[in-house]
Parts: C-alpha cells; structure tokens; sequence
C-alpha cells in the first residue's frame, strides 16, 4: 500500500473514533453513573413514568399478538384471493425505512439535490460558455438522425471559438 492510502485509513479511524465512538462513550459513561440511576429511583415523577412506559409496552404486546397470531395462522393455512397483497402490505414496515433514507442522500446528494445544485452553480460560473456547450453536444447525442443534422451544423459554427479568449480591440 501506498503512504497515502494508509494516511486514507487513518484518517477514516480517526473520523470514526471521534464522531461515532467518543459520543457512544460520553453517552455511555454519563448516562450509566450509579447517581443518575440512584436519582431514578428516588424521584417519583420518573418511577411514575417507568411505570407507564412498561404498562404501554406490555398492553400494545399483548394487543400485537391477538391481532397477528390469527392472522398469521389463517394465512399460513388458507389460500384465498388477495393473499400476497396482504402479505406484501404486512412487510412494508420492514422495507420502507432503508427507502426512505435513500430518499434523503437524493434529496441532498441526487442530480436535482442541495449539493449538486451548489456545485454545478460553481462550475457554471468558472466554466461559462463550455459547459453550455458541453450541454448541446451531449443533447446532440441524444436526438435523432433527422433533426441532429441542423443542431449539429449550428453547433460546428460555435465550436471554433472554445478556449479562445476574444478581446475587444477599439
């Protein structure tokens, strides 16, 4: 391995050892001291919200397994029309959260995204009249025979000034 593929990793370690384990540990050796625990326990207004918090839990459980249990063994025993609607219906929850977090990198990293769109600002500003240019040629590309012949005439008259720098002389 080359120096700069190790410098790669270590900086990558270090990244990760800052922004990922350094806050589990904080979180970790702060949240999990014998006061914070003891203040728990003495407070009533958090023993009273263990107490919900666990009746919650323990009712929606209950409450999941008389609806599903059934379900689940009418489905497992019976064919009947609509079935594997039914069964794709009940895997969504499973499927969706990775959907939507690929939404998101699109929404910020996608053709149309937020960073996309500032550095393509950049570049138009830098580039000016090529990228327009670059833009028609891959255009031209993409039509069909008949009508590229006049958009490639049009565009082979524009063609001769790229990287030509014109000066207006008085």
């Amino acid at each position: 391995m080359r120096w700069y593929q190790y410098l790669a990793i270590l900086f990558l370690i270090g990244y990760f050892a800052v922004f990922l384990l350094l806050p589990m540990y904080t979180v970790i050796a702060e949240g999990l001291r014998l006061d914070y625990i003891v203040e728990v326990f003495r407070n009533p207004v958090y023993i009273q919200g263990l107490i919900n918090s666990l009746f919650i839990a323990i009712c929606v459980s209950i409450l999941v397994f008389i609806i599903a249990i059934p379900l689940a063994f009418i489905a497992d025993r019976y064919d009947f029309h609509g079935k594997g609607l039914i069964i794709a219906v009940i895997f969504i929850p499973l499927i969706l959260p990775p959907f939507v977090g690929a939404f998101g990198f699109t929404q910020i990293f996608g053709k149309f995204g937020a960073i996309t769109r500032a550095v393509v600002r950049g570049r138009r500003r830098r580039a000016g009249r090529r990228a327009g240019l670059a833009r028609a040629r891959t255009i031209r590309r993409r039509l069909p025979d008949r009508g590229a012949s006049s958009l490639s005439n049009s565009l082979s008259q524009h063609d001769d000034g790229i990287g030509e720098r014109r000066s207006i002389v008085a």
